[in-house]
């Protein structure tokens, strides 16, 4: 199926192409897109020089890309922006609804959620990016619309005046009905496409589940009362028989009097009980549930079954030695299925090539790779991981090293000890390289000092890791970052130049794009892959970081916006090509 292929980030120049959902490896539509978003209805949208367009999942272009800003296919039509005004295409690429609104998201074949135009700045999910907000995301969920909006019909005609600022689509077979808010500070009603109310504007709060039921607050948020509603507008559960009513997949959760359970879409309880536990367990329509102490499955028709975990093998080592699930908890059991440590454990992995950490009740040990305990009874309060055949222990509040025997090589006396490790600098992390650790070594914390000590008890201080100070940093992405004389510039794989160093920052690419600081201009120019200036869609800034981040900014460093974007972003170049070691600062948004 086409949309099964999934967009991937890995070409040249921070391209887009893509891979197959079971191998992201194998690239079926090569990298050559500076976006590339899902597939919906078999076409994608993706980026190529700056505007947006349609490919199919053969890589074939299907309506080309006209476009500043698109959307996906929802009902065979997907919403567009042409200069500052979005409108409504359909699978050919022609206007159903030319684009004059501010807003256009299509809900049904012939009604849009529509916006008269009000300001040239769109809102989108992304505004550099140019990806608009659709009703559903890519897994078919509802997904909140928070807009003044009304119902538009594709032929012109508004079916419900803009006084709707949030609206929630639900669906079941063919009906569509869509959970509005009339008015700021107004309660939620339903509507149909004709922009008849189904239910009038009652509810405080509304979520929405996958077969168009809705669980509704016919009371207030401080002394809720909850219910659920049917897409035809009838009751399946009415308001007050639960003190708390989820959506869940396709059904809805419900708690009462510190119990869970489930109800279909017609009301009844899935397996006609409540349960001390409901938990999801896969995406089959089976959760785990416990009753009375008894962990079982229920199904979606509600039948009981064995807790599937118990039995399965979470890892097997090549000796025979298996970590097998029984439920909540593990066994640690030999090839033939006796049992090597008389308790379960809560572990999650179990190393083969050496001693795996292991907690019973509140203390810890070892599990060797025979399948027997380092102590037993567990005796540490602490310990780290096995580190060039040592591990960090602690008894009695204070640290010490044992190897792998259990033996101490440093009897417990330090305040705390740990593995001796080096943080990864920025140029690790672009380059995608293994830090090479120092060797025996161990970090500790005593009487207010801080030094190393080997396996044998001998201390020192501790290492510094050496700067590389490269003026070459070869990216991911298939260029090279340039340092000469203090200025930065972007060179091909091939040494090529394709930004010459000559400037005091600048941005690698990302998406097609890379970025330099014109001091002349005080502005950030976008560049393209042919190193001449994008003129299309990416406007030149003031001020730019090159690290994208949703709760955090680049803290200021000089008071014009320029300036400070230019100092942020040589620190961050001169710790990426290890000519500093500390990253820069950042602040909060």
């Amino acid at each position: 199926m086409s949309s099964a292929l999934r967009p991937i980030n890995n070409g040249k120049f921070g391209l887009w192409g893509y891979c197959s959902p079971e191998d992201p490896v194998e690239m079926v539509i090569p990298a050559r897109y500076e976006r590339a978003e899902v597939f919906s209805e078999g076409l994608a949208a993706v980026r190529l020089n700056g505007l947006w367009g349609y490919t199919d999942d053969q890589g074939q272009i299907q309506i080309p890309a006209t476009f500043e800003k698109a959307g996906p296919f929802h009902n065979g039509l997907a919403e567009v922006v042409v200069g500052d005004g979005a409108g409504v295409i359909d699978r050919s690429g022609s206007f159903i609804i030319k684009p004059t609104l501010g807003r256009a998201m299509p809900w049904t074949e012939d009604v849009v959620l529509g916006q008269e135009k009000q300001s040239s700045i769109l809102p989108s999910r992304n505004k550099d990016l140019g990806v608009l907000n659709a009703i559903y995301d890519v897994s078919g969920d509802s997904r909140s619309v928070e807009l003044r909006f009304g119902l538009l019909s594709t032929g012109g005609d508004w079916l419900f005046p803009q006084v709707l600022s949030r609206g929630l689509a639900v669906s079941l077979d063919k009906i569509q009905r869509l959970w509005v808010v009339e008015g700021p500070g107004g309660k939620f009603g339903m509507i149909a496409p004709n922009g008849t109310w189904v239910v009038q504007p009652l509810f405080s709060e509304v979520r929405v589940t996958r077969n168009g039921m809705a669980v509704v607050n016919a009371g207030t948020r401080a002394e809720p009362q909850y219910g659920v509603m049917s897409i035809r507008g009838t009751w399946v559960v009415e308001p007050g028989q639960y003190s708390l009513i989820l959506p869940s997949r396709d059904c809805v959760r419900v708690f009462k009097d510190k119990q869970k359970g489930l109800i279909d879409e017609n009301g009844k309880l899935i397996g006609n009980r409540l349960f001390d536990r409901l938990d999801v367990y896969d995406t089959e329509g089976i959760y785990l549930v416990t009753a009375d102490g008894n962990t079982q499955a229920l199904t979606r028709s509600g039948e009981l079954i064995a807790d599937p975990r118990v039995g399965q093998v979470i890892k097997e080592c090549p000796n025979g030695l298996r970590l097998v699930s029984n439920g909540d908890k593990r066994r640690i059991l030999t090839a033939t299925g006796a049992a090597t440590v008389p308790y379960e454990v809560d572990i999650w992995q179990m190393h083969c090539d050496r001693p795996t950490t292991i907690k019973i009740g509140d203390k810890w040990t070892f599990l060797f790779t025979s399948g027997r305990l380092m102590h037993e009874p567990p005796r540490f309060e602490k310990l780290s991981s096995f580190k060039d055949g040592y591990a960090c222990v602690s008894e009695c509040g204070v640290w010490g090293l044992i190897d792998e025997t259990g033996r101490y090589v440093i009897e417990p006396h330090y305040e705390y000890l740990s593995p001796m490790v080096f943080d990864q600098t920025l140029a690790d992390l672009a380059l995608r390289c293994v830090v090479e650790q120092p060797k025996g070594l161990f970090k500790v914390h005593h009487h207010g000092q801080t030094f190393a000590v080997d396996c044998n008890g001998v201390e020192s201080e501790l290492p510094q890791r050496p700067l590389r100070k490269l003026d070459r940093v070869p990216l991911p992405n298939g260029t090279c970052l340039m340092h000469e004389h203090g200025s930065w510039g972007i060179a091909d794989e091939d040494g090529s130049i394709i930004i010459p160093p000559v400037y005091r920052a600048v941005d690698t690419f990302r998406d097609g794009v890379a970025w330099i600081a014109m001091d002349d201009r005080k502005l950030w120019m976008p560049i393209g892959p042919d190193g001449k200036q994008r003129s299309c869609l990416t406007a030149p800034r003031t001020a730019h970081c090159p690290v994208r981040s949703f709760d955090t900014e680049p803290k200021t460093l000089h008071e014009d916006p320029y300036e400070s974007s230019v100092l942020w972003a040589r620190w961050w170049l001169e710790a990426l090509a290890e000519h500093r070691a500390d990253a820069p600062p950042f602040g909060s948004p």
